[in-house]
């Protein structure tokens, strides 16, 4: 499994030599403050903090069933297994007051360098297939500092198996979303989303509604992507009950005549799955949290010509359902550095849950909202007086 040329690949990876790279500064920072450096308070500069993310994902076999006009196969079986890790890390945080007012207003400009491996196995295959896919994302996030946001997302991606060449794999994602945080209990999103998320490329729309606190229980409805009842258990563990689907589109070599019709060199790999379950997710520290999900999933997945076109010919594809069965998700989180107070500013708040909900690649992959912090009532920021030094407190003393 871990043969040499893996090995090497691993080691020549971009992603891994900048997580190597973000823990040895980070340990360098470390040992600095056993000495006189100690002393010295460091001004936050960010709201979201670095943090690199590791996750799995699984279904188990389960029998699959060709659909009208569909050839028929042997078997008809079908396995997936998947990991992932990544880097998210903001890269540049401005903030500014116009004419004193206690409003700030911010932008940030954040990567999330993300890399998956994928294992199919099907009867329709020859072999248990590989699947790589790499990802580049850049979010840009303007709050006004009141109750507006703006939030832009571009995922450019690759994803393919082993025998087919990274540049017929091209990806490109994207998503805009406006929103607008009424209250503390209330927001709601406006936008759109260029997505393969159901296994091809949708131009969709984006309305979403969040019901509740952030930082408190809440029912968040984000259609096409996601909905979730939370609910706080402490300030440590979060328990939500949730429905999202998960999916995407593979470059893929064509040796499987015998199986599907010849559609040319390359073929087209479409999967989508609706997860339906709930999460367990502990905040252990400020540096490390994770979460545990568990369900149902049901979905389909085709073999289609390599093409930029997302309606083809009936002749032009073979798609097989997916009977439902169950999924495992499981995820880890390391945190690094400090960042600006967030206590009690819920624009903010939706702020990060933006970060963590849209941009990471494109599939749908979540890295919690373990930043914001658990409610506290005796020290809400608008009762407090301490302006002329809140940017000296990070959010994670604050609990």
């Amino acid at each position: 499994m871990f043969n040499s040329h893996y090995k090497n690949s691993v080691i020549n990876h971009p992603l891994m030599l900048m997580c190597l790279l973000l823990f040895s500064m980070s340990s360098a920072s470390w040992a600095l403050t056993d000495s006189i450096v100690k002393k010295q308070v460091k001004v936050p500069r960010h709201y979201i903090r670095p943090s690199i993310y590791f996750s799995g994902y699984g279904i188990n076999q389960r029998e699959i069933t060709p659909r009208k006009d569909t050839l028929s196969i042997a078997g008809r079986y079908f396995e997936f297994a998947q990991r992932n890790f990544g880097l998210n890390a903001p890269l540049c945080t401005k903030t500014w007051a116009e004419n004193d007012s206690s409003e700030i207003k911010s932008f940030q400009l954040i990567t999330t360098i993300n890399s998956t491996r994928e294992k199919i196995e099907s009867s329709i295959l020859n072999e248990a297939r590989i699947f790589r896919r790499t990802s580049i994302a850049f979010k840009g996030i303007y709050s006004d500092g009141r109750k507006n946001s703006f939030f832009l997302a571009v995922a450019p991606f690759s994803s393919y198996d082993q025998y087919t060449n990274a540049r017929k794999g091209g990806r490109l994602a994207m998503v805009f979303i406006y929103n607008r945080t009424v209250s503390e209990k209330f927001s709601y999103r406006l936008g759109f989303m260029r997505t393969f998320v159901f296994g091809k490329r949708l131009p969709l729309p984006i309305i979403g509604f969040r019901f509740g606190r952030l930082d408190g229980v809440n029912f968040n409805i984000q259609l096409l992507r996601n909905m979730s009842l939370n609910v706080p258990l402490g300030k440590r563990f979060n328990y939500s009950l949730f429905t999202r689907p998960i999916g995407s589109a593979y470059s893929f070599k064509n040796d499987l005549n015998a199986s599907i019709p010849n559609f040319g060199s390359t073929l087209e790999l479409r999967r989508w799955e609706l997860l339906t379950g709930m999460t367990l997710s502990y905040k252990a520290s400020s540096r490390f949290s994770m979460f545990v999900s568990a369900g149902t999933s049901r979905g389909a997945i085709a073999f289609a010509e390599n093409t930029n076109r997302i309606i083809l010919k009936r002749d032009s594809y073979q798609q097989y359902d997916l009977r439902r069965g169950g999924f495992m998700n499981i995820g880890l989180n390391f945190y690094f550095g400090r960042s600006k107070q967030i206590n009690g500013n819920y624009t903010m708040y939706d702020v990060l849950d933006l970060n963590s909900t849209y941009g990471n690649d494109d599939n749908n992959i979540n890295l919690g909202n373990s930043q914001i912090p658990a409610q506290n009532k005796a020290m809400q920021v608008k009762n407090l007086q301490f302006n002329d030094v809140k940017d000296l407190i990070s959010e994670t003393d604050i609990y």
